[in-house]
């Protein structure tokens, strides 16, 4: 499609289709599945008409780029195997890297995460992809906080851990080395919430 006012009406149809296919991914980051039900599938090596398919390490740097890569090329819509290579190795030619970045997409479709167009040199992003990358991201960019609190939601507990601050736990550790016992409010998980606010509210304020 050319810049012009002509194909103005095309280039409107591919822009809501992008839309929608980001809004499609995006409704599926509200799961009840477990994270580990999600990606554990793909952690695993398993046999592919007699080749031996590697696990995929969502969390090691190499492969956390190319999913963000994939993510970022196939949110957009369909993309090659330049458009992956420009993302991963931005000061190399296309040429030079092609036959990695092809391993790379044979991986991933192996894993159902990316599936080839028939008749095309051009890939596309699976629904369970889209979900397992997603569900791959959010952890990655969570802190340990909110972690804590959305799992004390998800068990249904009365109340969430209580945060405590580098200089607590210094102190809790002094108190042990000296063979006393720590403050009762960071070590006591079993107290309703009053009682382990007011505790906390008399230390502080020791």
């Amino acid at each position: 499609m050319s810049k012009g006012i002509v194909d103005l009406y095309a280039r409107s149809q591919v822009s809501q289709q992008v839309n929608d296919r980001y809004l499609e991914a995006l409704a599926k980051l509200d799961t009840s599945e477990r994270v580990e039900a999600v990606v554990s599938p793909i952690c695993r090596r398993h046999i592919s008409k007699g080749k031996s398919i590697r696990a995929l390490r969502p969390w090691s740097e190499p492969d956390q780029q190319l999913l963000a890569a994939v993510a970022q090329c196939g949110l957009a819509g369909d993309f090659r195997n330049r458009d992956i290579a420009s993302r991963l190795y931005p000061h190399r030619s296309a040429q030079e890297v092609s036959a990695k970045v092809t391993y790379l997409l044979r991986l991933l479709r192996e894993h159902k995460i990316i599936r080839r167009l028939p008749k095309t040199r051009k890939y596309r992003l699976t629904p369970n992809g889209a979900k397992i990358i997603a569900t791959i991201s959010l952890p990655q960019k969570a802190t340990t906080e909110k972690l804590n609190k959305a799992a004390a939601r998800r068990s249904g507990n009365l109340f969430q851990l209580l945060p405590v601050s580098n200089a607590d736990m210094v102190r809790a550790s002094r108190t042990r080395d000296k063979g006393e016992s720590p403050p009762q409010w960071i070590v006591d998980r079993r107290l309703s919430p009053p009682r382990r606010s007011a505790i906390r509210s008399r230390s502080l304020h020791i």
